[in-house]
């Protein structure tokens, strides 16, 4: 499963790639840093405010889970929108 966040106004962009860091940070102290280079992916498009993150792997479920976790924390749970998608690409369509 994919999934594509899609981050308001309200959050900066500078608040949304550290959150994303940050998520990264954590995988790899659970994980190791080479299982989440291996077994996740993603992609942050700054301009649209969009994020998406591959899910199919553990490392990825737990890079979806701690970004969910961050934004609603530091914005509420009105400062985004998260879909899946089955088909990766059609995530890539926003």
């Amino acid at each position: 499963m994919t999934y594509q966040f899609k981050i308001n106004k309200d959050v900066a962009v500078e608040d949304i790639a550290r959150f994303v860091g940050c998520g990264i940070h954590v995988a790899e102290m659970l994980f190791g840093a080479p299982r989440v280079r291996a077994e996740s992916s993603y992609m942050f498009d700054d301009k649209a405010r969009v994020v998406i993150i591959n899910g199919d792997s553990t490392v990825g479920s737990h890079l979806v889970q701690i970004l969910s976790y961050r934004l609603t924390e530091e914005f509420g749970e009105e400062s985004f929108e998260v879909k899946q998608f089955a088909d990766e690409e059609a995530a890539y369509e926003y």
